[in-house]
């Protein structure tokens, strides 16, 4: 299992639920279900990931939900172009970016893909030239995923 990780409370304070979600003891498939919260619930996020589950608090319950199950707070996408030459930053193997908000990392390119860590908004993060519709591969902090073009911003030299 991976060790817990701290998402800094800048920006994303809550997310919602993108259908019914179990709502879980510890962060697993593997763990108890406390309680199924509706689709569309709004829950506030307590800063720590682990895993692919973020914590959560759901009327008085606190425990893990699935992250690829929970909207976080972020501005509807620019475009929707498969077209790389259209996305919002030039993307380009050893370019830099910066998260215009606080970003999913995922393990491949999409929102059905598994979220690996929560990108806090305005970090910089190196791009790796790997494309997928609004997709770009990239690179935070040692780990290697997939975000969404559409909430990165390029870094001025």
């Amino acid at each position: 299992m991976e060790s817990a990780q701290t998402v800094p409370g800048r920006g994303t304070t809550e997310g919602r639920a993108t259908e019914p979600l179990n709502l879980r003891s510890g962060p697993g498939r593997e763990s108890e279900v406390l309680l199924t919260m509706a689709a569309g619930s709004v829950v506030p996020l307590s800063g720590e990931a682990n895993n692919g589950y973020l914590n959560v608090t759901y009327n008085g319950t606190t425990g893990w939900v699935d992250a690829a199950y929970l909207s976080l707070s972020e501005p509807a996408p620019a475009s929707t172009t498969a077209d790389p030459g259209s996305l919002a930053v030039p993307v380009s193997a050893g370019g830099a970016a910066r998260t215009t908000t606080d970003l999913n990392l995922r393990d491949g390119p999409g929102v059905s893909e598994s979220v690996l860590l929560v990108i806090p908004g305005g970090e910089p993060l190196a791009l790796t030239g790997e494309v997928s519709g609004d997709y770009v591969g990239v690179s935070y902090n040692g780990a290697q995923g997939w975000v969404d073009a559409n909430f990165l911003t390029t870094l001025s030299g």
